[in-house]
C-alpha cells in the first residue's frame, strides 16, 4: 500500500520494520439477568451489562522479523501460542 504513495519508503518498510500480527480468541455470551446479580452481589455494584467470558482464552502472536537482533541472529518467523482454562465464573477478564 505504501508503495503506492512512495516506492522507496515501501522497500524501506519491506526490508526494515517487522509488523506483528495477533489473534484473541474469547467468547463473551450474552449477558443474563443471573450475570447481572452475581456482579451486584460480588461487587456491590449494580452494571446492567457486565461482560462475562467463557473460561477459556487463546492468544497467538506472530512476527517476521525483517533485520538482525542483537546477537546478529534474523529469524524468519516467531510465532506465539497460549491457550488457558480459567476457572468458571470471572468476572471483568
Amino acid at each position: 500500500m505504501t508503495d503506492r504513495i512512495s516506492p522507496e519508503l515501501g522497500l524501506w518498510l519491506k526490508e526494515n520494520v517487522s509488523f506483528v500480527s495477533t489473534s484473541v480468541d474469547r467468547i463473551t455470551p450474552r449477558t443474563t439477568d443471573r450475570d447481572i446479580a452475581i456482579v451486584a452481589k460480588e461487587t456491590r455494584w449494580l452494571d446492567g451489562a457486565p461482560v462475562v467470558t467463557e473460561p477459556f482464552a487463546s492468544w497467538v502472536i506472530s512476527v517476521i522479523f525483517r533485520r538482525a537482533g542483537r546477537n546478529g541472529n534474523r529469524p524468519e518467523r516467531c510465532s506465539s501460542m497460549t491457550s488457558s482454562r480459567t476457572s468458571e465464573g470471572n468476572y471483568g477478564s
